[in-house]
């Protein structure tokens, strides 16, 4: 399932704070969505 908004899906995960996503393991997988989310 992909989330097209990915401060959404951020702050569903418990991702509150961007340094928080920066080192956290699903970094590559929101940075992917926003990629994905631009391209289309």
């Amino acid at each position: 399932m992909y989330f097209m908004d990915t401060g959404l899906a951020a702050y569903l995960a418990g991702w509150t704070t961007p340094e928080a996503l920066e080192i956290g393991i699903a970094a590559g997988a929101f940075f992917e969505i926003f990629v994905v989310g631009e391209i289309i």
